[in-house]
Order: structure tokens, then sequence, then C-alpha cells
């Protein structure tokens, strides 16, 4: 199978994004925000948006990309199954307690073709500049940060190219799914069903040529131990 979305896009003006749909969103002091990076891989310190505290006041702070499997080898984990959410002992009190938000302004599935020269498929929300995902945080061994994308079912378009999406929110749900108290299953449930095809638009983006590609290490790609579950 085709690793799932392990690459989106980040816009360097994500707090005034944020700014234009949750009011007083606090921007944390964070070194790196300055510097986000417009390609997000996985293990890369990426823009999250978070609710916690007595306010429940929402903030947006910095977090690796990959949450360690509770099991096994503690490999990371990038996505997280809609399907599992409720039932998984390593998604159950996140989905419940830490859902955030994650920021883009586009997403990537492997393109056609033999592995080598596929390229990649940018999948963008019409009619806007940018977006949220669905996600959930935790806390490595070490006390630190990390987020993962929730995926779903994929709609008309996304299904082309791949057997899941992540979760894409318009910007009322975004609001909806991020928090720190627990939602009814149902209402958790409707707000990972993702947009539909004519909500999100796709372009084919051709693989460069060998002698133009940069060396993998310095892209931050997957690694063999990075999947969703």
């Amino acid at each position: 199978m085709l690793p799932m979305c392990n690459h989106y896009s980040a816009l360097r003006g994500i707090p005034e994004y944020l700014e234009n749909f949750i009011p007083g969103v606090r921007i944390s002091d964070d070194p790196l925000l300055p510097g986000l990076e417009i390609d997000m891989y996985p293990k890369k310190m990426g823009a999250v948006v978070t609710q916690s505290g007595l306010d429940r006041a929402r903030a947006l702070r910095m977090m690796r990309w990959g949450v360690p499997q509770h099991f096994g080898k503690g490999a990371l984990v990038t996505n997280a199954r809609e399907d599992k959410l409720l039932k998984s002992s390593m998604w159950k009190k996140a989905a419940q307690l830490r859902r955030c938000l994650v920021p883009a302004s586009a997403y990537y599935e492997p393109g056609p073709g033999p592995v080598g020269s596929r390229g990649e498929v940018a999948f963008r929300a019409v009619g806007r500049e940018a977006f949220c995902f669905a996600g959930l945080w935790d806390l490595d061994k070490d006390g630190k940060p990390c987020f993962a994308l929730v995926t779903t079912a994929p709609n008309e378009a996304a299904a082309k190219f791949h057997d899941r999406m992540p979760v894409a929110l318009t910007d009322a749900e975004a609001l909806d799914w991020v928090g720190d108290q627990p939602l009814p299953d149902e209402n958790l449930m409707a707000l990972c069903k993702g947009l539909p095809a004519e909500a999100l638009t796709f372009e084919i983006i051709p693989a460069k040529p060998k002698s133009a590609r940069v060396p993998k290490k310095k892209l931050g790609d997957a690694s063999p131990d990075l999947f969703g579950v």
C-alpha cells in the first residue's frame, strides 16, 4: 500500500489566517514559529492549535509530526484512522481530551505511475488559501508534544489516488473539533467525514528529473516505520 499523506504544506502566514476565525488565539513565543517550513514531512516540527486550561484558551504551538506507538518498538505514527478513534488504546484518550488543529494549505499523495517516477498529487481546498486538518496530540516519553493527522475514507476525487485521505475541516468544523473535553461519539465521528470532492481541487505534479532532486535525507521523506494506526 502507498504511504498515507506524509507530506503537506504549511503557510508562513498561519497566525494571520487563524486570527480570522479563532479570535484571541494565543500565538506562542516558540522561536521556531517565525521560521515555519513551507513543506512538512514526518518528524518535522509543525504548528498546531490546541485548547487547554481552566479558561479553555486556544493557542498555536510547535510540535513534532509523529506520535510514538504505545506498543512494540515505539515507531512513530503520523496518521490516526477515524474508525480506530473510539476503539484503539493509542487514540481513545487523545480523541476525548487532546483534539488539535493542524493548519495547512495543501496535502500530497504519491502520483500515478511506476515507483521512482510517480511525482505527487497536490490537494487544495476550493476558494480557500488555507484550512485545518483534524489532529490528535500527545506527549512522547521525554514529555515533548507530538501530533498525528486523522484520516478517513476518501471522497470520489481522492479515491483515484489513495484509499484514505486526511480529514480537512471547514472553519466551523474546526471550532467544533479542537478541544480538551469529550465529545459525544456521534459528534466526533460526524466531524471525521472530511471535505467532499467538490470542495477539493487536485493537481498532478510530475516527478523531478533525478539530476534536480534533493537527497532524501534533506527532504525528510517518510521512513519505513512511519504509518497510520
